[in-house]
């Protein structure tokens, strides 16, 4: 099983992008899919449900991801990210 890297929002559809690079397609809606991933390594914003393990650099409202993906973000979106990833490793510490 590869791991979800992101997800996003399509038309129609959404997109579950794997570490290896495959993508899988879905009609779920973002909400749905956040609720059966169940985890707290993953983040909501915006379009994109973003894996917390997976990003690499975090700057100017831009993120980038392991395997090369820069996603660009509004400033509400960005600092959810932003918060979400502070909390996650500041939790994992203690």
């Amino acid at each position: 099983m590869n791991n979800i890297v992101y997800v996003y929002r399509t038309f129609f559809k959404s997109v579950y992008v794997y570490q290896d690079g495959s993508e899988t397609h879905s009609r779920e809606s973002l909400p749905a899919i956040f609720k059966t991933l169940n985890s707290k390594t993953f983040v909501k914003s915006g379009r994109y449900i973003i894996n917390i393990e997976c990003i690499h650099k975090v700057r100017k409202k831009e993120i980038t991801l392991n395997n090369g993906v820069l996603l660009k973000l509004s400033k509400k979106n960005f600092d959810t990210v932003r918060w979400a990833v502070h909390r996650y490793y500041h939790d994992r510490l203690h």
